[in-house]
């Protein structure tokens, strides 16, 4: 994943409670003074030797092919919770309620699965993938 760094100073206290949310795309802070505050994390990016996936908003990925020069924006219809390559070289997509299967080298043909838990890790082989969900496990 690829990291940005940002340094905003608040005058809240220090933070007492960090928590984040299920998929990890928000970050709940409690301060001192009995605030809370709600960071959104965007622009998380995962790569491989040809590609690049980026966050741009929460259901939105941008796909990048590095050695042609070429970009593809993805619409989701619901907010993103997990992606990630697979071992040959597939991304899945994740959001609460579908999982999605890509061939970078042909976005418009994508395999949708119906899933009734969140995903929070998703593991591969050369010819399987597999899932872990927040209630159900493997």
């Amino acid at each position: 994943m690829g990291w940005t760094r940002c340094v905003t100073k608040i005058e809240n206290g220090s933070v007492m409670s960090i928590n984040w949310n299920i998929n990890s795309n928000s970050l709940y802070c409690g301060f001192g003074d009995g605030s809370v505050k709600n960071v959104i994390i965007l622009e998380k990016s995962i790569s491989n030797n040809q590609y690049t996936i980026t966050q741009t908003e929460l259901n939105k990925l941008l796909i990048s092919n590095v050695l042609h020069e070429m970009s593809e924006e993805i619409e989701f219809p619901n907010e993103i919770t997990y992606f990630d390559f697979t071992h040959n070289q597939c991304f899945v997509v994740c959001t609460n309620t579908q999982l999605f299967v890509y061939d970078p080298n042909q976005l418009n043909n994508k395999i949708k699965i119906e899933i009734n838990d969140p995903v929070n890790f998703i593991f591969s082989s050369s010819n399987y993938f597999g899932y872990v969900g927040t209630q159900e496990g493997i």
